[in-house]
């Protein structure tokens, strides 16, 4: 029976019995919109026990009647209900899968669920009076376990019964502060939400290898550092530490991690970021004021030789401290290292072999490394006849975007590259667009290389760069707040890479003791090295002037190779 009250504004009364006539009723779905306009001033004294499902929004009864038995009972979705209790005593619930209690405001506790062996869908969300947690059957086969805003203090160790748990929310846990290490035993686990949980300071170690888990979302919460073992959620794709005000730590073991995105936004305690993998295709750090030095990523490089993403993107807005020096040289270590590793494939490759990596950073000037530059918005550059040979790596390219304002600006760059060859004739490429957010009022840098194919404009013999943007006052303004002061363009050739010394660092797979004993050397006038930028390998905790690092190894390289970095 199918009972809807949408769109029925006048309320209705019912009787206690009002069911008991329906004793072979199996199928009972009352469907109504906010507040219940169906009343049972007598309570109700009856419902069919050969019930399968159950579905009653914003129930009006305070429990369900007492001679109630739900054994037959599928699914049981009440969300909104008035309901103190669901029954008077522990019941046999071998038939039910789905036990929906969102928003069930009054209940104080999940009825004794242990009897429950084939559920797979609990959803106690906004059940803001219930402060333990359920009492599960062992084993158990919940996928889908939604606990959000609850007022539940404390997760058991018993939770390593959730053997089979997919998705397991518990973001609003006001009163939530840490998990035990038995998560680590949920093999199944594929997101872990805690946003907003504001006490949760403690992630626990992470004792085993978990393989599926894929999202671990931390926005909001008290956490003030990740365990070197985060590196056993070895399946992990995204991170997200949004507003977590009081983190300090990133572990440099992420390295090690296979992540995709790595969300930062607002960690104002937060100074400096170890090396980060190349499988990272996202890089929100904006408005973390504190942070200074990001770690470049030598060992990571050195391990993971062929793992990087092909398009990556590391925001930095308002990061007023950080060391430009260090940005700069970390976009040249990950446009120029998969360069080398593609131009050594022996089959032929659709693009030149430079991903797609875009990095903004507060910053008013273009590094020398850049080559020409302009003080417009555009650059025109000549080419050589032979500027497309087998060394060819790509373009990459630098533009300052200055603000006159310090209210919220959302700008798009895009650039619009122009060939024209001896005869006049022009080829367009438009590059994918970069997005920047920011309120800070300072001038940003805008690094970008380009996963493009060149090979249908071999025979240009000049190239144009236009960069194009679009920057949106939040607070409606329609006045030009923004502009692009600045650009400048470099052409990468294998040569690039070499004199890098990148070459030697990615074939350290292939090597045993090898000793890098050269990086490109610091002028004694300027401090830096002759890409125009300082060489940072140094890691400020490491108080000696060497550095041994061991690297793990191929099988079929079984044993460790060390890398002595000069620092």
């Amino acid at each position: 029976m199918s009972y809807s009250m949408y769109q029925v504004n006048d309320a209705f009364s019912f009787e206690p019995l009002v069911f008991k006539e329906m004793r072979t009723l199996w199928f009972l779905d009352v469907f109504t919109v906010g507040n219940s306009n169906l009343d049972f001033p007598e309570g109700l004294q009856f419902l069919p026990n050969t019930l399968r499902y159950l579905r009653w929004n914003y129930c009006p009864l305070i429990s369900f009647p007492p001679t109630f038995m739900p054994s037959n009972l599928g699914e049981l979705v009440i969300p909104g209900s008035r309901l103190e209790r669901l029954w008077h005593r522990d019941m046999a619930l071998e038939k039910l899968k789905v036990l929906d209690l969102n928003g069930c405001r009054s209940l104080t506790q999940i009825p004794d669920l242990s009897r429950a062996p084939n559920l797979e869908d609990l959803d106690i969300t906004f059940c803001s009076n219930v402060d333990k947690f359920p009492v599960l059957p062992n084993p158990c086969k919940i996928k889908y376990l939604r606990m959000t805003a609850t007022n539940i203090e404390e997760v058991p160790p018993s939770i390593n019964c959730l053997a089979r748990v997919i998705i397991w929310t518990l973001d609003c846990c006001y009163r939530l502060k840490s998990l035990p290490t038995s998560i680590c035993e949920l093999k199944f686990l594929k997101i872990l939400a805690l946003e907003e949980s504001s006490k949760f300071e403690d992630f626990p170690e992470i004792l085993e290898p978990m393989e599926r888990l894929e999202q671990l979302l931390l926005d909001i919460t008290g956490i003030r550092k990740l365990p070197l073992s985060i590196e056993n959620l070895i399946g992990l794709k995204t991170l997200s530490l949004q507003h977590c005000e009081s983190l300090e730590v990133v572990p440099c073991t992420i390295y090690n991690m296979s992540l995709e995105h790595l969300n930062l936004y607002g960690c104002k305690k937060l100074k400096r970021l170890p090396e980060l993998p190349f499988s990272l295709k996202h890089l929100n750090a904006t408005g973390c004021d504190s942070l200074e030095t990001v770690s470049n990523p030598w060992i990571a490089l050195a391990q993971h030789p062929r793992d990087y993403s092909v398009e990556q993107e590391f925001h930095f807005p308002e990061c007023s401290k950080l060391d430009n020096n260090i940005i700069v040289t970390e976009f040249q270590i990950r446009v120029l290292a998969p360069a080398i590793l593609t131009k050594s494939e022996p089959h032929e490759k659709k693009s030149c072999g430079v991903p797609g990596v875009g990095i903004c950073i507060p910053g008013d000037e273009i590094p020398m490394w850049f080559s020409p530059q302009s003080e417009r918005s555009s650059i025109t550059t000549k080419l050589d006849p032979n500027w497309y040979d087998a060394n060819f790596m790509g373009f990459v390219v630098c533009a300052i975007i200055s603000f006159n304002t310090s209210s919220i600006m959302q700008v798009t760059l895009q650039c619009e590259m122009c060939f024209k060859t001896d005869s006049g004739e022009s080829h367009i490429k438009t590059q994918r667009p970069f997005k920047l957010k920011t309120n800070s009022g300072l001038a940003h840098m805008i690094l970008q290389s380009f996963d493009e194919n060149y090979s249908d404009v071999f025979d240009a013999v000049e190239v144009s760069f236009n960069f194009r943007h679009n920057g949106i006052d939040i607070r409606g303004s329609k006045k030009p707040n923004s502009e692009v002061k600045k650009c400048g363009i470099r052409m990468l050739y294998l040569q690039d890479a070499e004199q890098f010394r990148i070459a030697n660092i990615q074939h350290l797979h292939e090597k045993r003791n090898v000793v890098i004993t050269s990086m490109p050397e610091p002028s004694t006038e300027t401090g830096t090295n002759d890409f125009g930028v300082a060489p940072n390998c140094h890691d400020e905790s490491e108080p000696s002037e060497h550095r041994t690092v061991q690297l793990n190894t191929e099988a079929s390289l079984p044993e460790r190779i060390n890398c002595c970095m000069i620092l």
